[in-house]
């Protein structure tokens, strides 16, 4: 007989043993714990558009005090609404979006054990500087968005080792390293980003990233394999979760199918497209997808409405200092006159932009091609085969994508 089963049953239990009883009121414990626990995160996250709202409206000094000697901006919640409303504001507004997201650092930085784990901590301040790297980016400040990353990849290394976490950072930084024109590497973090959603019950994730990756091929000159992926991503994304993706989603068919001669489910797609835009687009969205609409238009021969609808996207663009765009879009202007024997025009619009580059910080690969172009055109030599050339070029220099780009 064993000898534990000599006790009578009538003995109290040993000193360090659990009985069925006292397991369950441990348990019991946990769960009342962790009841509490996501009460508190809820109170929090139903305050937190309102705590954002008060330290956007204070100075830097003044929001710095606030955060540091107050515990209800030190928390959690009130990092992902702020990095919520960045992701908003990366198409419209670039600058308010990394505004927020150094603010979102800054409460990170606040945030202290044994409130929360370091491992959690590191995962949370390498989304930030995720986000962070991503606004400079969309503002064409790539020395800064690589640091930014390389910090975030610094934490990330000393976080929980979350691969969810992974795919987010794997995710962003393609964006860079494709506005870096490293487009292998883009595509590698890219395809990881897509195996590590794709193990997720919810595939809405792996549905955006595959649009994401349709846009990286549509810019490397690849529309049909695009064309493929965003019709995968279609059937994965949750509009509900996000209405604009299925915006992305239709104008970038609508370009890719452009763009292999598909011209009318292009043109219907558009429509479509045109409908989402005035519901969930930004103004942003509606002059790229205005810029769309005026290429469709060239290649159907309607030429008026395509120089109409050109012309306002070049003045958007040159309002909004976005000096890439402003060659791309001149260069289709170029191309439509020269369709149409009108080469004293297409030398006008050459001189014409080039003092509009020489006043923006834009790179120097982007005024060589310029000045090709500006060249032959002074000399009425340009031909349409050297506008594709210089199209090419700037494409390769910026990473400038000819549909809607997901990561703004």
């Amino acid at each position: 007989m064993n000898k534990d089963d000599s006790r009578s049953s009538g003995d109290p239990p040993r000193p360090g043993l659990f009985t069925v009883e006292s397991y369950s009121e441990v348990l019991d414990k946990v769960f009342r714990d962790v009841l509490a626990e996501n009460a508190q995160l809820d109170i929090q996250r139903s305050s937190a558009p309102d705590r954002l709202a008060e330290l956007e409206r204070l100075p830097p000094t003044q929001r710095q005090l606030l955060i540091h000697n107050s515990a209800q901006y030190k928390v959690w919640p009130l990092i992902e609404e702020a990095l919520g409303r960045c992701r908003e504001c990366w198409s419209d507004d670039p600058n308010r979006a990394e505004d927020l997201a150094n603010l979102a650092l800054q409460i990170s930085k606040a945030l202290t054990p044994p409130g929360y784990r370091e491992t959690l901590l590191n995962d949370v301040r390498a989304e930030v500087w995720s986000h962070i790297g991503n606004c400079r980016r969309i503002r064409s400040d790539l020395r800064s968005a690589h640091e930014a990353f390389a910090a975030a990849e610094r934490f990330l290394l000393r976080g929980t080792g979350d691969s969810l976490e992974r795919a987010r950072f794997l995710d962003l930084r393609s964006s860079l390293l494709r506005a870096q024109r490293d487009f292998k590497s883009a595509t590698t973090c890219l395809a990881e980003a897509i195996g590590i959603y794709g193990r997720l019950p919810d595939r809405h994730a792996e549905g955006r990233a595959l649009l994401k990756q349709a846009v990286l091929l549509a810019s490397g000159g690849e529309p049909s394999r695009a064309i493929g992926l965003l019709e995968r991503a279609e059937a994965l994304v949750d509009f509900d979760k996000e209405p604009r993706l299925k915006l992305l989603v239709k104008w970038n068919l609508a370009v890719n199918l452009r763009d292999v001669g598909r011209l009318r489910e292009a043109q219907r797609l558009l429509v479509e497209a045109r409908e989402l835009c005035r519901e969930h687009g930004t103004g942003q969205d509606r002059l790229r997808l205005l810029w769309a609409e005026g290429v469709l238009r060239s290649k159907l021969g309607q030429f008026h409405l395509a120089e109409e609808a050109l012309r306002q996207v070049r003045e958007g663009f040159i309002a909004a200092a976005i000096g890439y765009d402003v060659a791309l879009v001149s260069l289709d202007l170029a191309s439509l006159y020269l369709e149409n024997g009108r080469t004293d025009e297409v030398r006008r619009l050459a001189i014409e932009t080039m003092p509009i580059f020489a006043s923006r910080n834009v790179q120097r690969e982007l005024l060589i091609a310029w000045n090709l172009f500006r060249d032959a055109a002074e000399s009425h030599m340009a031909t349409l085969r050297l506008i594709n050339d210089v199209v090419r070029r700037i494409r390769s220099s910026s990473g400038a994508v000819a549909g809607a780009d997901v990561s703004r």
